[in-house]
Formats: C-alpha cells, structure tokens, sequence
C-alpha cells in the first residue's frame, strides 16, 4: 500500500491548520477525521510518512499539501478529481476555477452588502486567477 511522508512542509501546514482550530488539536483532528494524538505526531515528526488513507483524509482538509499532480475533470464534494476532461492551467482546473468565481460573483451580487464595498469585492473576484 501507498504511503506519503511526513515533510517539513507538511507539518507546517498542519500547524497554520491548527491555528485555525484556536490550536486545539481535537477540534483539529474532528475535522480532518484523524486521531488528535497521530496528528500531534505528524507535527512533531515522530511519524515520518502515513498510508494513502490517512494521506487523503488530510490532502481533503489541507489541500496545498497534496503532491500528486492535479486531474481536471469532474470534482467530488471531497475536491478530489475523479475524471479527466478539463485543462490544468497552473496546477489547477480552470473550469473548477471559473465555476467558483461565477457561482461566487452571483452570491455576492445577492447578499446584502453596501454598494462600495460589494464594488471592492467583485474587483478581487473578477481578477481572481487561482
């Protein structure tokens, strides 16, 4: 079976993720759906590499530290890609990319937002390129 090891660079993602947990690592570990105690290992380095498993349920959650090359197509509500249709532009799916920014730019024009500042707003998401 596959596993994928544990870099620098992926504990220090763990870590920002922990922060966005107010650095508790059993809210942490709830949503990514690993043990807290093997995500403190992770950040520790005492694990070196994880099985595949253990390896998705984190790319899910910290998508940035998946190193496998990006498959466009169809994406699952996991953002995993499951097919193969569309043009990776960066490492990215720009279909997925210009779907997002458009469902995006239509919730905002229909929040309740002042109009300089929903103006602000869409700027950013216009020139957004992922």
């Amino acid at each position: 079976m596959a596993t994928h090891k544990i870099t620098g660079e992926v504990r220090a993602a763990i870590r920002m993720a922990l922060l966005d947990c107010d650095n508790k690592i059993a809210e942490l570990g709830r949503r990514i759906g690993i043990d807290p105690s093997y995500l403190s290992k992770y950040i520790s380095g005492a694990v070196k590499s994880v099985q595949h498993e253990q390896w998705m349920l984190l790319c899910a959650y910290i998508p940035e530290i998946n190193d496998r090359p990006v498959s466009c197509g169809d994406i699952n509500g996991n953002g995993n890609a499951v097919g193969y249709s569309n043009i990776i532009f960066n490492g990215k799916c720009e279909d997925a990319i210009e779907k997002f920014r458009s469902g995006l730019i239509g919730a905002l024009i229909d929040a309740d937002l002042e109009p300089e500042s929903l103006q602000k707003v869409l700027k950013i998401v216009k020139n957004f390129k992922g």
